[in-house]
């Protein structure tokens, strides 16, 4: 396969310009192995007591190591299983069983430590029952808000004429119109003349805005679909929509991971041996 000493990725060979301009030959302390070598490494060797030694092919015996992609059949078919392969290694032999891994060990203490402290078992989606769809009503008349604008556009038809929209790449407002300008509203610092026109005058009552008329309704035509009133600032709505976060009892100190008691250990005891490590 290929072997070069350069990669891609760099621009050729490094000369030994590239070299000079990068500390070399500097110390690199020793921390001990890795634990999951460790670990590796004793597994290793209480299977060898139980099984006998595990022999690695050498090199000569190269051509019994698979070098090639190990898929039982290829994309043809299983052309392989047509010949009876001999029996070069042993099968179907005895697989000890060591229990689950601590890493899963660790997450399943970790679920039930928060499931303890928010009281809160977590549910399987898969497991949960699926909640009821939407069933919409095709067949029920237009909002009164359309209902109300297809009216009052129809009058105005029948007074000024057909309403002709003009095309779609005119601008209609050609600049900003506040009443107030950026600096505020100074226009009304100084007394100015008459305005010409009546204000502050008395208005009727006419009940209640046909938009808030046509919220409401549609408000209860939903409670109604969905079987459910909605409560407004209750006892009962604000213990529903109440953010749960608020009640979560956090453990300002918790027990550390095994993992970081393993990596805490390690670098404790390679400060003992070599010396301060300052960051």
């Amino acid at each position: 396969m290929s072997d070069p000493i350069c990669s891609s990725a760099y621009p050729g060979c490094p000369t030994k310009k590239d070299a000079a301009s990068h500390p070399k030959d500097y110390f690199v302390p020793n921390f001990g192995m890795d634990h999951d070598i460790i670990d590796t490494q004793k597994h290793i060797k209480d299977q060898e007591a139980k099984h006998g030694v595990w022999k690695l092919p050498k090199p000569e015996d190269e051509k019994k190591v698979q070098l090639e992609s190990d898929p039982i059949c290829s994309s043809a078919g299983c052309e392989k299983l047509k010949i009876t392969p001999k029996n070069t290694h042993p099968m179907d032999y005895f697989v000890p069983n060591f229990g689950q891994d601590h890493d899963i060990n660790h997450s399943f203490g970790s679920l039930d430590w928060a499931e303890k402290s928010l009281d809160h078992k977590w549910l399987d989606a898969k497991k949960t029952k699926p909640k009821d769809p939407i069933i919409y009503d095709d067949a029920r008349p237009l909002d009164p808000d359309m209902q109300s604008s297809l009216r009052n556009l129809q009058a105005q038809e029948n007074i000024y004429g057909e309403w002709e929209l003009p095309p779609e790449n005119i601008q209609l407002s050609a600049e900003s119109d506040p009443i107030c300008n950026s600096a505020g509203c100074t226009q009304y610092k100084k007394a100015g003349k008459p305005l010409g026109y009546p204000i502050d005058y008395p208005v009727q009552d006419l009940g209640d805005e046909h938009d808030i008329i046509a919220t409401q309704n549609s408000l209860d035509v939903a409670e109604q679909m969905r079987g459910h009133r909605w409560q407004f600032k209750t006892a009962a709505s604000k213990a529903e929509y109440e953010n749960p976060a608020k009640k979560t009892k956090y453990n300002f100190a918790p027990e550390l991971d095994d993992d970081m008691k393993s990596t805490a250990g390690h670098y404790q005891n390679a400060e003992k041996e070599y010396g301060n490590w300052d960051v």
